[in-house]
């Protein structure tokens, strides 16, 4: 699954993953290049990395056309649904097409930041208060050592 977040990761990959959603029977290098606004071997470098991940297959025409595999976005959307509140679950009908447009900026992406971060806050300010506490009931010399070698 990291490979997947990392094809995801750049803006372009997910430019090309929305247009082959976008599309039926898939599309070439120079319609992506033309699309996107970048050169055809820019696409062919990005196209590489989202089918190393099995984000898109490339069939034997000429020229190539690439496609989308919907699998494992699929297999994404079930690990990241647990990540969701109630109301992005509600509305992620089709799990794969809710990750998808998480990464492509759509409203379940700003969902999952969201709910990460209010996460994150949650899980330090537990640590922050757990390590208060512990430290109140330490002796003296101990939270002093410590606090000095801070």
């Amino acid at each position: 699954m990291a490979d997947i977040f990392t094809a995801v990761a750049d803006a372009t990959r997910r430019d090309i993953l929305q247009l082959l959603l976008e599309s039926d029977d898939g599309l070439t290098a120079a319609l992506l290049a033309t699309e996107i606004g970048v050169t055809a071997p820019t696409i062919q470098k990005h196209a590489k990395v989202l089918s190393d991940a099995g984000l898109i297959e490339v069939t034997a025409d000429s020229p190539p056309r690439f496609t989308l595999d919907i699998d494992p976005l699929e297999e994404l959307a079930d690990w990241l649904l647990p990540f969701l509140d109630e109301d992005a679950a509600a509305h992620a009908s089709d799990g794969a097409l809710a990750v998808f447009s998480a990464w492509s900026g759509a409203d379940a992406g700003a969902t999952i930041g969201r709910v990460i971060a209010d996460r994150s806050h949650r899980a330090r300010a537990v640590i922050e208060d757990a390590s208060d506490k512990v430290a109140q009931h330490l002796p003296h010399a101990i939270t002093h050592r410590r606090s000095t070698s801070l």
